[in-house]
């Protein structure tokens, strides 16, 4: 068995080199076993392997907080660290998480291909409990918060080079 990478996808090539029929023409039993396990065991291991390498190897661009991100530059090293996962929103960016005290939480968005910093439109004191769900497949973001005992909810899209959202709404709290 080989592995290789080709354009972003594992492909696999497989040879088997000894006779698979016995006279009577039925394949030999302990082949058929073998082929089952290799398929149900082995492939999948193999393909995550790849795919763990290919992760890796990916490159991100880093923000210029000397100058376009600069407003970000007291958070350097959480960005940093937060990068180095790859991306988790959108196909391309990374959301971080950075918290700011009791309930407090401020998330910058990093676009890995450019390193620029976006700010995500909520944030701090005035967002109680904020918290963020979106996917790496998805440029949709549904914010949650609290806020002197009631609870709110806003949904928001990624438009590229910035968010755009609806109008928040009260929602039951947790």
């Amino acid at each position: 068995m080989s592995i290789r990478h080709d354009a972003g996808q594992a492909v696999f090539s497989v040879q088997f080199s000894h006779q698979t029929r016995l006279e009577t023409g039925r394949q030999q039993p302990s082949m058929r076993w073998g082929m089952k396990l290799f398929i149900q065991r082995i492939l999948p291991i193999a393909a995550f392997v790849a795919s763990t390498h290919q992760a890796a190897a990916q490159v991100w661009r880093q923000p210029d907080f000397s100058g376009r991100d600069k407003e970000w530059s007291g958070f350097k090293t959480r960005i940093r660290e937060g990068i180095k996962s790859g991306s988790n929103f959108a196909k391309t960016l990374r959301v971080i998480e950075i918290g700011c005290g009791t309930g407090c939480r401020i998330y910058p968005v990093v676009d890995l291909q450019t390193g620029q910093v976006f700010s995500f439109p909520l944030g701090g004191e005035d967002y109680q409990m904020l918290s963020l769900s979106y996917s790496s497949n998805s440029p949709d973001v549904l914010a949650k918060w609290s806020d002197s005992g009631a609870c709110y909810k806003q949904q928001f899209h990624w438009a590229g080079r910035g968010f755009t959202g609806d109008l928040k709404t009260q929602t039951p709290c947790d």
